[in-house]
């Protein structure tokens, strides 16, 4: 007597069990006409309602397919992986033919033309970037330098008067010795002024700088999401 076994929900064969009991698990709900049964010794699984009519009319456990029907899949069966794309493209250096998502020819061992210039604009952007801020910075610093100083600052035409700073004298009151008033001298000191700052050519060269560093900075992110939408991790070569 053959015995049988079906699928259950979890993708578990389940059994095995005698024809009758088969049936009775269908009265009992336990299995529909969808649920898929084996018999011991069959290679394929089947329908329970493919098997039921086999039975009804003696033809054995399954009834024969027509030529053009697919069989019906093993329920246990592991997916399928699709197999990888095999679309080309032709090489804008050497014409030949190349994988699609290569960036690099195998033939001319040239880069992509796309991928390159995607390159190109972020690392043009960076070092745009860090140029322009490393020359605000050494600005600001020397004329900071120069403006404060007094003996450094008869470089810019006046002494009296820094770039960015104002000269601050402090009048010291004259002390006494033995009843002699003794004058002491004048307390110097320089103060940054923001007005003289926005009015100096090179106040505007450094506020240049800083705005052209951050917007090139600002393109060079930019670009680098787009090299990681496009390329993935791939871009860092």
């Amino acid at each position: 007597m053959s015995k049988y076994y079906y699928a259950g929900p979890e993708r578990n064969p389940l059994g095995p069990y005698s024809a009758e009991e088969l049936r009775k698990l269908a009265d009992e709900g336990k299995i529909s006409d969808d649920t898929f049964v084996i018999s011991e010794g069959q290679p394929n699984w089947g329908r329970f309602a493919d098997w039921k009519a086999a039975q009804e009319t003696s033809a054995g456990d399954f009834p024969p397919l027509p030529p053009d029907h697919a069989r019906t899949p093993d329920p246990f069966a592991s997916p399928k992986t699709p197999s990888p794309s095999t679309s080309t493209r032709v090489c804008e250096w050497c014409a030949t033919s190349i994988p699609e998502e290569a960036l690099k020819c195998p033939h001319c061992t040239k880069w992509r033309k796309e991928f390159t210039e995607d390159r190109k604009k972020f690392f043009i952007n960076g070092w745009v970037s860090f140029l322009c801020l490393l020359c605000s910075v050494f600005t600001f610093v020397g004329v900071w330098h120069a403006s404060s100083e007094d003996e450094i600052s008869v470089a810019f035409g006046n002494n009296e008067q820094g770039v960015w700073h104002e000269k601050v004298v402090t009048k010291r009151e004259p002390f006494d010795i033995r009843g002699m008033r003794v004058p002491q001298p004048d307390q110097v000191s320089y103060e940054f002024s923001v007005s003289k700052f926005l009015s100096s050519f090179e106040g505007w060269v450094v506020i240049a700088c800083v705005i052209a560093g951050m917007w090139c900075g600002i393109l060079g992110c930019r670009d680098r999401n787009r090299l990681e939408q496009k390329y993935g991790s791939r871009w860092r070569l």
